[in-house]
């Protein structure tokens, strides 16, 4: 689960990196999302194994601290560019995960 921090982390940054160019935040969104290929599709396997999504639900809540920042950082940059064709790309991406 380290790797989820890095990445939330990494997620965070790429906010930070991109001001308020919402091309720029969609790039870097997406480079996250690449460089974090194999833990997704791994983390993806076990979505549907009950015992593995709790655990998941359990460890999250012990590190809410850590996941939060970057993830307020996402969602209140998301607003902001929800109208851009390319960030609006990288939301369709990211959706498609879930």
């Amino acid at each position: 689960m380290g790797k989820a921090i890095g990445m939330f982390e990494s997620m965070g940054k790429a906010v930070d990196g991109a001001g308020d160019d919402c091309g720029k935040l969609a790039d870097g969104l997406n480079k996250v999302l690449d460089d974090n290929k194999d833990f997704l599709e791994t983390a993806k396997k076990y979505q549907d194994n009950a015992d593995m999504k709790k655990k998941g639900e359990e460890w999250m809540k012990g590190h809410m601290d850590q996941i939060m920042g970057p993830m307020m950082k996402v969602g209140t940059a998301g607003q902001k560019c929800a109208t851009d064709p390319k960030f609006a790309e990288f939301q369709k991406r990211f959706d498609e995960m879930n």
